[in-house]
């Protein structure tokens, strides 16, 4: 599972997937914008993931440079939040472009 949920994760993945042109469009500005297009851009997002080679887009993930919300599947969700330690908020809200930006 791969998905953007905020500005900066947006943003984040079309760097990472070389999706230049989604970064660019006019339409897609706002998180708004964007979850309004995903009947548009879901298919664009799929290719570009799906011409990566497994291994190379694993270890893109891997790198630290890389934020990810951790998430677990619903169904092993609790209210302890086991896999928040895992999360990379704090280097997204340092690396600029999200939603918390003052």
């Amino acid at each position: 599972f791969v998905g953007a949920v905020t500005e900066g994760q947006w943003v984040s993945l079309c760097r990472l997937l070389g999706l230049n042109e989604l970064l660019a469009d006019p339409g897609l500005q706002t998180r708004m914008d964007q979850i309004d297009a995903r009947d548009r851009t879901l298919p664009i997002v799929a290719k570009a993931i799906a011409l990566r080679e497994s291994a190379a887009l694993a270890a893109d993930f891997e790198n630290p440079q890389t934020p990810y919300y951790s998430l677990v599947h619903p169904m092993w969700k609790t209210h302890y939040g086991d896999y928040d330690h895992l999360a990379r908020v704090k280097e997204w809200s340092l690396a600029g472009g999200g939603e918390g930006e003052q």
